[in-house]
C-alpha cells in the first residue's frame, strides 16, 4: 500500500484559499453581470405584468446593493438623468403591482 502523505494546512494558508475562492467569485459575478442586466431590462417588456414587476424590483434591488466608490466634493458631478423611455417603462412595471 502507498503511503499517503498527509497535508497540514496552517490558519493563514486557510484563509489565503478562502480570499483566492471569493476572489474568484466575485470575478465570475463581474463578468456576468452584463448579461444578467441585458436580460432584466428584456423581461421588462415581457407580456406577462408579474414577470416585468419582478424584473423591474431585481434592477433597483441591484442597483441599491452596488457599492458606491466614496468621493471628495470637489469630484461629485450630478447624475445623469435615467433615459425618459426606461424610467417610464419602470414606473408602469412597478405601477401593476
Amino acid at each position: 500500500m502507498a503511503h499517503i502523505k498527509k497535508r497540514t494546512y496552517n490558519k493563514k494558508s486557510i484563509e489565503q484559499r478562502i480570499d483566492a475562492a471569493y476572489q474568484k467569485g466575485c470575478l465570475l459575478l463581474a463578468k456576468s453581470m452584463p448579461a444578467a442586466i441585458e436580460k432584466l431590462i428584456r423581461l421588462l417588456e415581457d407580456e406577462n405584468s408579474e414577470t416585468a414587476r419582478k424584473a423591474c424590483v431585481d434592477l433597483i434591488k441591484l442597483e441599491l446593493t452596488q457599492p458606491r466608490p466614496t468621493r471628495t466634493q470637489e469630484e461629485t458631478k450630478p447624475s445623469e438623468p435615467l433615459d425618459p423611455e426606461l424610467a417610464d417603462r419602470l414606473l408602469k412595471a412597478l405601477a401593476q403591482e
